[in-house]
């Protein structure tokens, strides 16, 4: 949401929403809010873009990612849905991504994910394993169907309770989350989630096991040899 000082209003409308508004707004109402109007198409003709306040990532426990894969993996009418899972939780693709996947692109321990977000192509190291079903899946049923909406329903089987919005994507995060938590380098997790901005990848520093410790170490007052405690 976005505050005018007055109150707060919707970053973004749908088409009923804006409708409503319009019926049912007093001329008052309606002249109070053409600043706010106003102010945000300058905004972005300027260049300048909104800064809305960042949801929290959510991610998966190591106990959810196994209920997770025993929930997919049971959906018998969906063959490969819980491989796919497994393709974003060991590379960080989108969904999208990983469901695209053929054979050509899965070849000498890596997988490549073609037509992305950023229109760059990424080729992401996996393990002889997933690489082995990978094929085994392709050999026997042939290239993934499209199952996100499957996702989404056997998500609501389990106990696993997610914000609005995420679904698949909460995979991404949960690979992003772990890698940064075991130690992986923020750098290295830019390149692997193929995010065009630090500042993207950045969301997840504050997970790292030293995330900001140097402020202990680098302060000013641990220069100080005789500093003494404060008075209470």
């Amino acid at each position: 949401m976005l505050c005018n000082g007055e109150g707060a209003i919707p970053a973004r409308f749908s088409a009923p929403q804006f409708g409503a508004t319009r019926s049912t707004a007093s001329p008052v109402e309606t002249i109070a809010f053409r600043p706010f109007v106003f102010a945000t198409l300058s905004t972005l003709a300027e260049g300048r873009p909104l800064r809305l306040q960042e949801r929290p990532l959510s991610f998966l426990s190591l106990s959810q990612i196994s209920e997770l894969l025993d929930a997919l993996d049971g959906r018998d009418t969906t063959p490969g849905i819980g491989l796919v899972a497994r393709v974003c939780l060991s590379t960080g693709a989108r969904w999208g991504e990983a469901q695209a996947l053929t054979p050509a692109r899965v070849a000498n321990g890596a997988v490549t994910f073609a037509n992305t977000k950023s229109r760059r192509t990424r080729t992401i190291p996996i393990d002889k394993k997933l690489e082995a079903e990978l094929h085994a899946h392709f050999k026997r049923y042939g290239l993934f169907s499209n199952c996100m909406l499957t996702f989404s329903r056997v998500i609501d089987t389990t106990s696993i309770k997610l914000p609005a919005g995420q679904a698949t994507h909460v995979l991404r995060h949960t690979f992003a989350s772990h890698f940064v938590m075991h130690g992986g380098n923020i750098l290295t997790l830019q390149k692997i989630l193929g995010h065009s901005s630090l500042a993207m990848t950045m969301r997840y520093a504050h997970l790292s096991p030293d995330h900001l410790q140097d402020a202990v170490h680098l302060n000013p007052l641990r220069k100080i040899s005789n500093a003494k405690p404060c008075a209470i």
